[in-house]
């Protein structure tokens, strides 16, 4: 895809096989753009390609997997997919680097098969601190994140200076960008005063579901249809002060099930690890749910499953 890169992670699969994510330069495509003074020499995109092997030895293709699309910004480039194995794949920290203005931050990521990757919210989920405090320039991840009891941690090398300097009138050749005169070549990068540091997240709470408006709007969502008869509802959620989340069951035909409707539903309100869902017919699924519609109030709501009622 246009060369390999100086970043690499080589992963020991449960069957035995190896799987590596490495940083590599992405050809450019029609209307690709890069930023004139970081990378224009490459005529490239840093991204992040994959590759499979056996026996850590002999390893198969290249397969590009994470480089940006329409909704990143031209100066949007990655270095690094991290990922952790969860229930139904993967999810991962992503090192997001912005060309622009030379700082590297992390977002989430998250894949069913570690191929494809799904990256729902584009804002950073670790971002940059000030310009000279440890990671204010650029964050490296050291190692996969690493999953203790209900947390998530990653543990970073935090720099407190930028990739590369774009100021600099010692440099040569210069060029204008806008109202500002900057480098015009990439140059090497500057020197990495940084620090090990550790951050983390509750790992059941990732991602939540909210209402796009938020407010007093209402948000709604269906989930796929599935065998959920005679099992309960349990949510993760917290809801804020004046807000509910209600769920009602829908039949086959996508039609609210008599004494399961939104208007028999016990509104689940604060904020709660698990909480199991009671209407006015039940708590258990009757036998022609297949599916659920959530509606939100205010309300975060990070995961929900259904659970056997005889357990």
């Amino acid at each position: 895809h246009g060369g390999g890169g100086d970043v690499s992670y080589v992963y020991n699969m449960p069957d035995g096989s190896y799987v590596s994510y490495f940083k590599t330069y992405n050809k450019l495509r029609e209307g690709d753009r890069v930023v004139r003074y970081d990378n224009n020499s490459r005529g490239a995109l840093r991204s992040v390609s994959r590759r499979t092997s056996p026996d850590g030895s002999d390893w198969g293709d290249e397969n590009l997997v994470l480089v940006r699309d329409w909704r990143d910004p031209d100066y949007a480039q990655f270095l690094e997919i991290c990922p952790v194995p969860v229930e139904g794949g993967y999810v991962a920290l992503v090192n997001y680097y912005d060309s622009a203005i030379q700082t590297m931050c992390l977002q989430l990521a998250a894949s069913r098969d570690g191929i494809h990757w799904w990256r729902p919210d584009r804002r950073p989920a670790l971002r940059n601190p000030p310009l000279g405090d440890y990671g204010g320039g650029m964050i490296w991840q050291m190692h996969h994140p690493i999953v203790d009891q209900d947390r998530m941690y990653v543990y970073y090398a935090g720099s407190e200076g930028l990739h590369g300097e774009i100021f600099d009138t010692r440099i040569e050749p210069q060029v204008k960008v806008g109202n500002e005169t900057v480098i015009g070549s990439h140059t090497p990068t500057l020197p990495f005063n940084t620090a090990l540091c550790r951050a983390s997240w509750r790992f059941d709470r990732l991602w939540a579901l909210v209402s796009s408006a938020g407010g007093v709007t209402l948000g709604e969502a269906v989930t796929k249809p599935g065998d959920i008869a005679g099992d309960q509802l349990v949510v993760n959620v917290r809801v804020k002060n004046g807000g509910a989340l209600r769920a009602e069951l829908l039949d086959p035909s996508g039609e609210p099930m008599p004494g399961f409707t939104l208007g028999d539903c016990e509104p689940v309100t604060g904020d709660h690890d698990r909480i199991t869902f009671v209407w006015s017919g039940g708590d258990p699924a009757p036998a022609s749910a297949v599916k659920v519609r959530f509606q939100l109030h205010r309300a975060l709501l990070y995961g929900y499953a259904w659970e056997s009622a005889l357990q």
